[in-house]
């Protein structure tokens, strides 16, 4: 870890949850984030000290830095007032009340089985996949949606400015963060609960279960973040909900093992799942179509799991309408189509 001292210069940016400094590093000035429900308010001329450590290593955190304290913090209640602790076991330990606890409004819900009832539960590799889903499943019709933020990526929802876009654009209604990811409007303890709750509780006619902004890749055939989304289609079916799938496409990402249905997603689907899940696949020129269908067959998962190929061209549109630009490894949909196109098949689901 990688900590250094500096002073607020600017604040250039700030809502409910974070602000955006401008922290003068020895001369130099560089952008930091400071997540209020934390650390509270900060001020221009306050001292902070700041984790430097991802823009350190030129790692994907946007060029921020994080603060990790500041001169006025003296004696702060961090964040919740429940129980169960988030980041636990580390000097950043807090306590969260979790819909489960005997102290939620919510625990009755939790203390006898219950079911999804059919409920569809979309799950996403990526968080760019989160805005594009979001607007075709309520441009047809579904008027209740919650996203369930796993812990594999970031974990402060405050982070996404995505999920602050959906929110106030009135394309997510609920949010509920699991395991050590927090600030949803529900935290969950796993992700069994976060679906019962997105279920019971936010009423949604649909969820969608996704990782925050960042990923874990490392170029192996195992060692990635998302892995678990197989699992995710079990726990779903496990709880009787419809699992679909969206599965990583692109034809524009410079790396081979993204080429196509990416390697991530294969891997998903024919390791780490033991059920059925729809795949949905969206129709591609003929050549991409080809390759698409052959690692389809070649993985041995034609028969493993039911896949749905529709058209997905109505995304562009979609998007358009609810006046979303979003990109995904810095590529719109005019750079890479057959990436948001998987979300436009799910307006025939």
């Amino acid at each position: 870890m990688t900590l250094e001292c500096g002073v607020v210069a600017n604040i250039i940016q700030e809502d409910d949850t974070v602000q955006i400094l401008y922290v003068d590093l020895n001369g130099l000035v560089e952008k930091a984030i400071n997540y209020k429900d934390i650390y509270g308010r900060i001020e221009i001329g306050q001292k902070v000290w700041l984790n430097t450590t991802a823009v350190r290593l030129k790692l994907g955190s946007g060029g921020f830095h994080f603060v990790l304290w500041h001169d006025a913090m003296h004696a702060v209640k961090m964040y919740g007032d429940g129980h169960i602790m988030k980041l636990p076991y580390t000097p950043w330990q807090f306590g969260c009340l979790s819909v489960e606890e005997d102290d939620s409004a919510y625990h009755s819900a939790f203390t006898r089985e219950c079911t999804l009832d059919g409920m569809p539960v979309i799950i996403c590799e990526l968080h760019s996949m989160l805005a594009p889903t979001a607007a075709v499943l309520k441009y047809i019709g579904f008027d209740t949606l919650a996203y369930i933020m796993t812990d594999r990526a970031c974990l402060p929802i405050a982070f996404s400015n995505t999920v602050k876009e959906l929110r106030r654009k009135e394309l997510l209604d609920y949010t509920i963060t699991v395991g050590n990811a927090f600030g949803g409007d529900y935290e969950a303890v796993n992700l069994y609960t976060a679906l019962i709750t997105a279920h019971r509780i936010a009423r949604a006619d649909a969820a969608i279960v996704a990782i925050g902004p960042g990923i874990i890749g490392t170029g192996t055939m195992y060692g990635f973040s998302t892995l678990e989304q197989g699992h995710y289609i079990d726990d779903v079916n496990a709880l009787s909900g419809r699992a679909i799938f969206m599965p990583r496409i692109s034809f524009s990402d410079p790396r081979s093992r993204h080429i196509g249905i990416s390697h991530h997603s294969l891997t998903a689907l024919s390791l780490a799942a033991h059920t059925q899940a729809e795949v949905y696949i969206p129709i591609l020129p003929k050549k991409q179509m080809r390759m698409v269908i052959s690692q389809i067959e070649g993985g041995n998962l034609l028969n493993k799991h039911r896949w749905r190929f529709r058209d997905g061209s109505c995304i562009g549109a979609i998007m358009e309408r609810y006046g979303l630009h979003v990109t995904t490894m810095g590529r719109s949909y005019n750079d890479d189509p057959a990436f948001f196109k998987v979300a436009g098949a799910l307006k025939n689901i």
